[in-house]
């Protein structure tokens, strides 16, 4: 059986340089690598028992305590990967520079059709059997948006797809206290 690994005693700059990153990053995989760091810290839990809670592999948190050990609280960033820097969309950048206080959403639209046509799951691999399903259709349309940083989301079914639904939902949104920009993000190959 292996021998457990032992975090040494942390000082309590440790703990709070550990706990400031912990509630400050904006990067979830630092949040979870300083969590762990911290539950074996001040909670003296083993590799197994926080694996459990964080629902990972137990591998994956001998790994993040054997770096923070050996390189402290800076082991728990990613290191540096070859190739190119990555391509930053202009979504992206302005979801990473959103200010404290102030919240991003994704927001999408989505086609519900409450009679689909059925599919014979078990026919053989290249022949699908189509069994249409009795009545119309019945489509409906939903509009969406999930805020980024909180997991808050609203949705909206409606019958149609209008600008009148958009604006249902942009104005759910400002009721919540959410900032709405509205982005223009244009594809390379468009001419201004």
């Amino acid at each position: 059986m292996r021998q457990p690994i032992r975090l040494p005693e942390l000082t309590p700059e440790a703990i709070q340089e550990l706990d400031s990153l912990y509630r400050t990053t904006r990067d979830v995989r630092l949040r979870a690598r300083s969590q762990m760091v911290l539950l074996a810290a001040e909670q003296g839990l083993t590799a197994p028992a926080i694996a459990r809670i964080m629902r990972v592999d137990e591998n994956t948190v001998l790994l993040w305590l054997k770096r923070y050990v050996a390189e402290g609280i800076n082991g728990l960033a990613d290191k540096p990967r070859p190739g190119g820097p990555a391509k930053v969309t202009p979504v992206e950048d302005v979801r990473d520079h959103v200010k404290p206080g102030e919240f991003f959403c994704y927001a999408d639209e989505f086609n519900v059709s409450w009679l689909p046509t059925l599919r014979a799951m078990l026919s053989p691999k290249g022949q699908q059997v189509m069994i249409p399903t009795p009545g119309q259709p019945n489509t409906h349309y939903g509009l969406g948006a999930v805020n980024y940083h909180a997991g808050e989301t609203v949705v909206l079914v409606r019958r149609h797809k209008r600008r009148r639904e958009i604006a249902e939902l942009l104005q759910t949104l400002v009721d919540r206290g959410t900032i709405i920009w509205w982005l223009r993000v244009r594809s390379p190959s468009s001419t201004p």
